[in-house]
């Protein structure tokens, strides 16, 4: 039984450590700005290259890291504001593409 007792308190030492997450930072911040923007343009550049060429864990990865950004409320509209929507709605048919793509080959 102390091995349940001991988890159980790590947990909750976990789960009150404060989160060094990206929606944690502060939204006024220039760091976290830029660090949008780089994370819209990447994706943006992949969604112009081909689908044979895209990578999809990458773009996976990107994509997760705006998500977290957009967690936070204060932030939203300055990702919104600097062209998110632009660069993701095109993912929504990526995986569409690559179906076409396969059924010609």
């Amino acid at each position: 039984m102390p091995m349940l007792d001991d988890r159980r308190g790590t947990k909750r030492k976990l789960a009150t450590e404060p989160s060094n997450s990206p929606a944690s930072q502060e939204p006024g911040s220039s760091a976290v700005e830029a660090e949008v923007q780089a994370l819209i343009q990447g994706i943006t550049a992949a969604c112009e290259r081909s689908v044979e060429k895209i990578d999809r864990s990458g773009l996976r990865k990107q994509t997760h890291q705006l998500a977290d950004y957009c967690k936070s409320d204060d932030l939203v509209e300055m990702i919104v504001g600097q062209g998110a929507v632009a660069a993701v709605v095109p993912l929504l048919t990526v995986g569409e593409k690559a179906d076409a793509a396969l059924q010609q080959r």
